[in-house]
């Protein structure tokens, strides 16, 4: 949000396919607290979408948070994510997208139609070459239904 203006809108963009959540459904070790609360984020997703609409000429388009492998997560990093945390968020930033008027280009569906794990690599977070090309195909065909 805080760069949202300069790194974006300033830009003149056609087209702002965006996500934010992954980093917020960190669950922090010693409290098992979310970094973001739902609450949070989901003030802060209206804000990015209304100014993305308000400040651009660009279709806007949300994409949703991707699926982690929660054990291989586990196992590389020193906090937590789950599964259920990134649909309750998703859930939330899709009802604004919605309410907005504004496509969804459902990422996490994608992946875990195709199978999660083929295409996360070894953190179970970030994904394979396979899995860079599996999204970047969903992101590109989105962006063709919506521009004309």
């Amino acid at each position: 949000l805080a760069h949202l203006s300069e790194w974006v809108l300033s830009q003149g963009p056609t087209v702002v396919h965006l996500n934010c959540g992954l980093h917020d459904v960190k669950r922090a070790p010693d409290t098992n607290a979310l970094l973001v609360p739902l609450e949070e984020y989901r003030a802060t997703v209206q804000q990015i979408l209304e100014q993305a609409q308000q400040g651009t000429h660009a279709a806007v388009i949300w994409a949703t948070t991707t699926p982690v492998n929660e054990a291989h997560h586990q196992a590389e990093k020193s906090f937590t994510r789950f599964n259920a945390d990134i649909r309750a968020y998703n859930e939330a930033a899709v009802a604004i997208a919605q309410a907005l008027g504004l496509p969804v280009d459902d990422l996490f569906t994608v992946v875990m139609e195709a199978g999660r794990d083929r295409y996360l690599s070894a953190d179970g977070v970030h994904f394979t070459a396979e899995g860079y090309e599996l999204l970047g195909k969903a992101v590109a065909e989105v962006i063709k239904q919506i521009l004309p």
